[in-house]
């Protein structure tokens, strides 16, 4: 684990704010149609918040296991959005299951847990939550699809990126393997 300045901390603090504050600046008064929009925000800004803080950090490896465990995840969701038909609760599509938002802000979330510790995840953690509640409020998704979401996101980065493990796919393309060789 990486010991980072209060500079490097304080940086990071006032992008992940700025980004906030924008937020309120974009959003309708409306505190159903805002609460959808926060959501739809958080999804990306608390990923995109993990990705800096790694490429800051300008460590290959690191990268490389950020870059994974998203891909990993979003194949994830993706999957199994497109063979579980399951109508959305305002009947709008029927690809409720799971939820992508969820997957994506909680993925983030405990990537940046594991990677530099509770603290730097508390707030990412907050806004991950508060994107799995919108979608659930917001008639989007059923409770249990945010809990598969949010259970994908987290078991992405602690597969991808256990402690002195890998996931490596087989030349043929068909299977996914544990190798213990790489250091997160």
């Amino acid at each position: 684990m990486n010991t980072y300045s209060s500079s490097a901390i304080g940086r990071a603090a006032a992008l992940l704010m700025a980004a906030l504050c924008s937020l309120a600046a974009w959003t309708p008064l409306d505190a159903k149609q805002n609460l959808k929009n926060y959501g739809d925000k958080f999804q990306v800004i608390v990923p995109a918040y993990a990705f800096g803080m790694v490429a800051h950090e300008g460590n290959g490896s690191a990268i490389w296991h950020c870059a994974g465990s998203l891909s990993m995840m979003v194949a994830s969701v993706s999957l199994l959005k497109s063979h579980v038909s399951e109508t959305r609760p305002d009947g709008s599509r029927s690809d409720s299951f799971p939820s992508g938002h969820s997957a994506a802000a909680f993925w983030g979330a405990t990537f940046i847990h594991r990677r530099y510790g509770i603290g730097m995840a508390l707030l990412p953690y907050a806004m991950a939550g508060i994107t799995a509640y919108s979608r659930v409020a917001a008639r989007r998704h059923y409770v249990h699809d945010v809990v598969a979401g949010v259970a994908i996101g987290c078991l992405c980065v602690r597969t991808f990126s256990s402690r002195g493990s890998c996931v490596r796919i087989s030349s043929d393309g068909k299977c996914a393997c544990m190798v213990r060789e790489a250091t997160f």
